[in-house]
């Protein structure tokens, strides 16, 4: 289901119950489903990326971000934000500059971003060739380069962040 269904759908769908069920204690596995669920799209992104509403996806993340008490996060809230951001470096990697037209979104909700923007801009000016700044349109060689980045660590960082999310799924003390 999760590689065949409207894309923007699940994504909104599998967002909305982890923001809704992420603390239930009738369902403690429910929140560790979800991600992984989340999970195995973003192995995929570069497949669904033209499938995506982007402006919808971006919109489910904020609401999910808005909900989290982050003085105060669970270990599911910990989990949750680690694929929010693999999900949006991925995003970002594929679309580049063009994200902000989708994130344009945000900027019109009424519960203020606190995060999302400020990830976008840091993804993108860690991509080779960024000469980015945001909610501009790539400018002719007017701006200085920034240093290009290592494919490599990209990668490795998304790696990083899955095997993370991976043990934390695993770990037998989160099952009580």
């Amino acid at each position: 289901m999760l590689e065949n269904c409207n894309h923007t759908y699940i994504f909104v769908v599998l967002f909305t119950l982890l923001k809704d069920k992420k603390d239930d204690m009738s369902m403690p596995k429910l929140a560790g489903l979800i991600i992984k669920c989340l999970l195995k799209l973003s192995k995929i992104m570069d497949k669904l990326i033209d499938k995506l509403d982007l402006s919808k996806f971006l919109i489910a993340i904020h609401e999910y971000l808005c909900c989290i008490d982050h003085e105060n996060k669970s270990q599911n809230d910990d989990l949750g934000i680690r694929i929010v951001k693999t999900l949006v470096n991925e995003v970002v990697k594929l679309r580049r500059e063009a994200i902000w037209q989708s994130y344009a979104v945000i900027e019109n909700h009424p519960q203020g971003d606190m995060h999302i923007k400020r990830w976008i801009t840091i993804i993108i000016k860690s991509l080779p060739g960024a000469q980015q700044q945001p909610g501009k349109p790539a400018a002719g060689g007017d701006q200085p380069m920034q240093e290009p980045a290592q494919p490599a660590q990209s990668r490795m960082y998304i790696e990083f962040e899955i095997k993370k999310i991976v043990q934390d799924l695993k770990d037998p003390s989160r099952m009580e």
